[in-house]
């Protein structure tokens, strides 16, 4: 019985709210105020409307003389009339919740429950709305009068619900974020808490120093995605700590297997000086080319060959770990790409220590080669009468073969690395 008479209050004040919109409509010169409104109608409706306003009991005064009308605008819970949105945004409770149906006359758009076509204007303002409701239902306390809602999340945040016109945006993914976070009954509290705790961690890097709803709104994307990221990490059960802890260790792995890229070659780098220096000093002063000045060029050689191989082998072990990073961080993308952003950074250093044990094996092929060259001048130098025989143009000829042939392998090599 008392559901019955809920809904007949409610069609009446719909009705009353058609009917004032009917004859607001055939009004000329009218003037709103005071939640009243004034204005002529033509003369063949003067009765019909006169008689309508009287039944809802809207009818304040009228002039038969000249037609004119003084009625009051619905101001119904469920059936409202106002001259604008700004009007309508002037209760705190219409912030919270939209009217079943009310009229904007600066629009003259009245909206209903059989409406398809909605003004983009009334569309974001019911956004807004139910925005703010759905933040107002999950607040441990809130003040429906200020509007506030209030959240307890370890520490205790205040969350201004008040909006005006200029706020009103489009907000994409709201329904599903109702639906989801809010309706759901699955981690229906675990939900709750990772909302309330996102709000706080937005509030830390707001621009001013508290949190309202047009901050969110503006913000909504940013909420949306972080609320889902904090979602997601708790259905994985991790949080984005306990990843940053993994992907920590992992670096610091990765930086060591990087590292001994190079040091496992630093005691054979060493070498390098030593055989110069051997080189100079057991080298002889001779006419043309010497068998004891031959062997230790020769010996030079087999030494720049091993180095090379040392350092094609430093190559492929710095590719291998090159290929396990990009597949450890193409797996973090995979599992946890919410989170993936932050964690980019961890990544890049990686890479950039890549490149610089790249550089130094670069460097260190370099400094092989030049001793290979230092003790081929030093063998020439010790050939003191080398000029004055056909042996240098052999021997000329030999080098320069020898030396485009490293060239072409070493280049060949570093293709297929690539």
């Amino acid at each position: 019985m008392i559901l019955k008479q809920h809904k007949v209050s409610i069609l009446k004040a719909m009705n009353k709210l058609e009917t004032a919109v009917n004859v607001y409509r055939l009004m000329k010169n009218e003037e709103i105020s005071d939640r009243e409104v004034i204005g002529n109608v033509p003369e063949s409706e003067y009765v019909g409307c006169k008689a309508k306003l009287e039944r809802y009991d809207l009818l304040h005064s009228f002039v038969d003389e000249c037609f004119q009308l003084k009625f009051q605008l619905p101001s119904e819970s469920d059936a409202l009339f106002v001259e604008s949105m700004a009007s309508l945004l002037e209760a705190p409770t219409r912030l919270l919740a939209s009217p079943r149906q009310f009229y904007l006359a600066d629009i003259d758009y009245l909206l209903n429950e059989e409406e398809v076509e909605i003004p983009r204007q009334v569309e974001n303002y019911l956004y807004a709305s139910s925005f703010a409701s759905t933040l107002n239902e999950l607040a441990d306390h809130s003040l429906p009068s200020i509007p506030k809602a209030i959240f307890l999340q370890g520490e205790k945040l205040e969350l201004s619900l008040a909006y005006c016109t200029n706020d009103l945006v489009e907000l994409k993914g709201l329904d599903k974020f109702i639906e989801d976070f809010v309706r759901a009954e699955i981690h229906k509290e675990q939900k709750a808490t990772i909302i309330k705790g996102v709000l706080i961690e937005m509030l830390k890097n707001n621009e001013i120093d508290r949190l309202t709803l047009p901050c969110l709104i503006k913000r909504f994307t940013e909420f949306l995605e972080r609320v889902n990221a904090n979602y997601q990490l708790y259905v994985s059960e991790f949080s984005f700590e306990k990843i940053k802890e993994q992907v920590e260790s992992e670096k610091f792995e990765f930086t060591l297997k990087l590292n001994k890229v190079f040091s496992g070659i630093q005691n054979q780098l060493l070498a390098v000086p030593i055989a110069l220096v051997l080189v100079s000093s057991q080298m002889q002063m001779t006419e043309g080319l010497s068998l004891k000045n031959m062997s230790i060029w020769f010996g030079i050689i087999i030494f720049g060959v091993f180095m090379s191989l040392l350092i094609r082998n430093q190559r492929s072990t710095l590719k291998a770990i090159q290929m396990e990073i990009d597949s450890q961080w193409s797996n973090i993308k995979n599992k946890h790409q919410f989170v993936a952003e932050r964690l980019n950074s961890s990544y890049l250093q990686l890479i950039g220590r890549q490149r610089t044990q790249r550089w130094f094996l670069m460097i260190v092929s370099l400094i092989v080669a030049g001793s290979i060259l230092a003790g081929t001048i030093l063998l020439l130098h010790n050939s003191h009468s080398l000029h004055l025989y056909t042996e240098v143009i052999y021997f000329g000829v030999f080098g320069a073969g020898v030396y485009v042939l490293i060239c072409l392998v070493w280049w060949l090599i570093n293709s297929r690395e690539m």
